[in-house]
């Protein structure tokens, strides 16, 4: 029975692992070419100084590996004082450029801004600032948590930017233990190094985007996730709190950024196909404090059983999700069913290549403002046109059979890590210049810095999936690493295969930011040990 279970993870992960190489095979291949469809109109590619720097980038991590093999050998608070200090010119950018939110984070400004001084969201609903945000309740979920923030210090945009630069350096130290735990100290120092300092990122987090949180809350997630192994029994009142901060934890992501599906789905298959790390893993915290042996029982059910618990409970709330928020709002919100239809109907559109479409929200926009109509038959509407779109798109597709290139040139317009520049851009320059182009030069050399690392970064993650599919000698180390690479592939492999549906923006990709720094870090550890790094060799032999 043994035997047959570890065949079983075995299979399971050479599948899950050889499916995660073509996609970021293919992510590789819609940033190269989706490098040349800048939407930016002054933008010109330049292939010959854009392959230079994919160079260099490289040639940046393997100094970026060194340096942190330095900050492993050292004490931690060495790398807590670079990661402050590395934070200082985020500051200064802040306090440069003056916030002037546009798009999504208009809403969050106006609406936590609104509620922070004092106004009910019954009263905005009444006078029209919420607009069409009850049938996206996301973006009243995130503009709730900005009016706590303001609440609780002054009411200003930029206590959301300090809030995500505070955020972003706490995220980075949870990468450092995961990557860690999982790759050993060289590598997890690495992927904190990578991911706090890739350019579009370490831009984004000056902004009041909601994404430094929700990756915060992946990262609790995960570690919550990896302590259910620890308990010995089901009487434990630890385990049952561990339980109900992962409720929380993965109900809050999904409040914020209803993608966060794919993190059920992927918990659920590191639990029920992760490897056994060895003899030290058996070993579980009792009820009294004492370290004792895992029954059989426990040790093979316990985490499956709560993994099972918690995606039930965090599927039931979701379900009275809606009445939840009507309740705490005081306002009518349409069901889930209205922004799931409504994100298909773009996401599948093949005259925006799945991107926002105009048209389509200037339509309900138009019946959202008939006097008369109640917000039942608003919403009854909304649904009909979205599953209208829906069907129409999918028709178009069956006819032309051109899912292969749509899917395609849909992932052109989500792997442009350029992304941040033009976040940054569109929301800090004043009115009177929205509509002015930026230089050339300045697009040119934005795209050129942000897009390079992001291929370099992604030719580590081949690297690092190829090695775990050769075999190798069956011990605790191995099966660390590949319970690594199976909780973050798959993570990876559920927002890639979702966002064939679903509508992309650029700032999407942050969604694949864990799995690339996290297998990243690993292919990085397994060029150096190829090359004859001695370290390196040392290091993962202890391990």
């Amino acid at each position: 029975m043994k035997a047959k279970k570890i065949l079983i993870n075995k299979l399971v992960f050479y599948v899950v692992t050889f499916l995660a190489v073509i996609a970021s095979l293919f992510m590789i291949a819609t940033t190269l070419t989706g490098y040349s469809k800048y939407r930016y109109i002054t933008f010109h590619p330049n292939y010959l100084l854009f392959f230079y720097l994919i160079t260099v980038s490289c040639i940046l991590m393997v100094m970026l590996w060194y340096l942190g093999e330095w900050f492993a050998k050292r004490f931690t608070g060495w790398f807590v004082a670079f990661v402050g200090i590395m934070s200082i010119p985020k500051l200064i950018l802040i306090a440069m450029f003056k916030l002037n939110p546009q798009s999504d984070m208009y809403s969050y400004s106006v609406l936590a801004g609104s509620r922070a001084n004092g106004d009910l969201w019954s009263w905005m609903y009444h006078v029209g600032v919420l607009d069409l945000d009850n049938i996206f309740p996301h973006v009243l979920h995130i503009a709730d948590f900005y009016n706590i923030l303001f609440r609780i210090s002054v009411n200003s945009n930029t206590v959301v930017q300090y809030f995500n630069v505070m955020i972003s350096a706490l995220t980075t130290f949870l990468v450092l233990g995961l990557a860690a735990r999982f790759f050993g100290r060289r590598a997890g120092m690495f992927a904190a190094l990578v991911f706090f300092l890739q350019p579009s990122w370490y831009l984004y987090t000056t902004l009041i985007g909601i994404e430094p949180v929700w990756l915060f809350c992946q990262l609790a997630g995960i570690s919550l996730i990896l302590r259910l192994f620890k308990y010995g029994n089901f009487k434990d009142w630890r385990l049952w709190g561990d339980i109900f901060l992962i409720i929380v934890v993965l109900f809050f992501a999904e409040n914020i950024q209803p993608l966060s599906v794919v993190l059920f789905i992927a918990f659920f298959c590191f639990i029920w196909f992760r490897f056994h790390e060895g003899r030290r893993e058996h070993l579980a915290i009792g009820v009294t404090g004492t370290i004792s042996y895992k029954p059989r029982f426990v040790e093979l059910w316990l985490p499956k059983i709560a993994i099972v618990l918690i995606i039930g409970a965090c599927f039931t709330l979701r379900q009275i999700q809606p009445q939840i928020d009507r309740f705490y709002f005081g306002v009518p919100i349409a069901s889930n069913n209205v922004g799931e239809a409504y994100t298909l109907a773009v996401g599948t559109n093949p005259k925006t290549h799945g991107v926002y479409s105009d048209a389509l929200i200037n339509r309900i926009e138009l019946f959202n403002h008939i006097n008369g109509k109640s917000e039942g038959q608003k919403f009854i509407y909304f649904n009909s046109v979205f599953k209208k779109q829906i069907k129409d798109n999918l028709n178009y597709h069956h006819v032309h059979r051109d899912w292969d290139k749509f899917v395609y040139s849909k992932y052109e317009s989500l792997m442009k890590p350029a992304y941040a520049f033009t976040e940054f851009s569109e929301n800090t320059r004043s009115n009177d210049k929205q509509k002015q182009l930026i230089p050339r030069q300045i697009v040119d050399t934005a795209t050129n810095l942000m897009t390079a690392p992001v291929v370099a970064l992604l030719l580590l993650d081949v690297i690092g999936l190829l090695s775990q599919l050769f075999s190798k000698k069956e011990n605790s180390k191995t099966a660390k690493d590949r319970n690594g690479i199976l909780l973050t592939e798959t993570i990876m492999l559920g927002f890639f295969i979702l966002f064939f549906g679903v509508e992309v923006q650029g700032r999407y990709q942050i969604s694949f930011y864990i799995p690339w720094i996290f297998i990243g870090s690993l292919g990085m550890r397994t060029l150096m040990g190829i090359i004859g790094h001695p370290s390196i060799l040392d290091e993962h032999d202890r391990r």
